[in-house]
């Protein structure tokens, strides 16, 4: 982020545009105590400025510290997800077959009267729907 341009205070004039002073005269002394009260101004306005900086970084490394944590941590659910869903899908399966082979075998060891075909639930022998 950009610093605001803040107005601040006019400096006093160079000593090369202010008239020669007398050696012992005070403005020369009045003359370095504005421009060091200026400086010092300006120095405590820029430490404000970092010091806000500093505790806006802060903030904001804490809140992409909390987002990677929450992304780890949806990251596990969804790989926990996807595993149960694979376990599932694979009990389902698994299931399937076991009733395909059930129905193939009771198929071949049933006579043809105890056939499903032959009680009138389907049409044919073919166990099909009509």
């Amino acid at each position: 982020m950009y610093r605001k341009e803040k107005k601040l205070p006019a400096l006093p004039p160079n000593r090369d545009q202010m008239p020669p002073a007398a050696p012992h005269s005070q403005s020369s002394t009045s003359h370095d105590n504005g421009i060091l009260m200026w400086l010092e101004e300006d120095n405590m306005n820029l430490r404000r400025e970092v010091e806000k900086l500093r505790r806006m970084v802060v903030e904001q490394d804490t809140k992409i510290r909390v987002l990677q944590e929450q992304k780890s941590g949806h990251s596990r659910q969804l790989d926990q997800q996807t595993q149960q869903a694979a376990r599932l899908f694979r009990a389902i399966r698994s299931a399937v077959e076991a009733y395909r082979n059930s129905s193939s075998d009771l198929a071949q060891e049933s006579t043809p009267s105890e056939k499903i075909g032959d009680h009138g639930a389907f049409s044919n022998s073919d166990d099909e729907w009509p």
